[in-house]
């Protein structure tokens, strides 16, 4: 570290540093696994997950060639199981993004920050006439 950066090496206000960043992903990284548990024993469906360097997770729902109704049903799912604040986001190119903040706790107490988005493609439900191209049906 950079002594003119930060003169006072306990001083609270100083850089953040490397060892700061891995106590902070490993944390994440231990709420996640509490958080992935119990969504496993709640039947939740799987999303991609991330940590970022400051200990954030962020947690995405794939919505590719799902109806919006069902990207929405995982994400309110989500953030009920997790007790987030969600809302509706303009995108740029007119299109909206559910995203949903909050905090999680791991068993040894820690807080997490958590962001969890969802991205609706505009499709409506599937025609139940029409076999699904996913499907067997086809």
């Amino acid at each position: 570290m950079n002594p003119a950066w930060n003169p006072n090496p306990d001083d609270l206000f100083g850089p953040v540093t490397e060892a700061e960043r891995r106590v902070w992903q490993l944390q994440a990284h231990a709420v996640l696994a509490t958080v992935l548990t119990s969504a496993h024993v709640a039947g939740l469906p799987v999303l991609t997950w991330s940590v970022t360097d400051h200990g954030v997770l962020s947690a995405q729902i794939d919505g590719h060639g799902l109806p919006d109704h069902l990207v929405r049903d995982r994400f309110s799912a989500w953030v009920a199981f997790l007790g987030l604040d969600e809302g509706w986001f303009p995108v740029p190119g007119g299109t909206r993004t559910l995203r949903a903040l909050g905090t999680v706790r791991s068993r040894d107490g820690h807080t997490v920050a958590l962001a969890l988005t969802a991205s609706p493609t505009g499709q409506a439900p599937a025609d139940p006439g029409r076999p699904d191209p996913a499907g067997e049906g086809c």
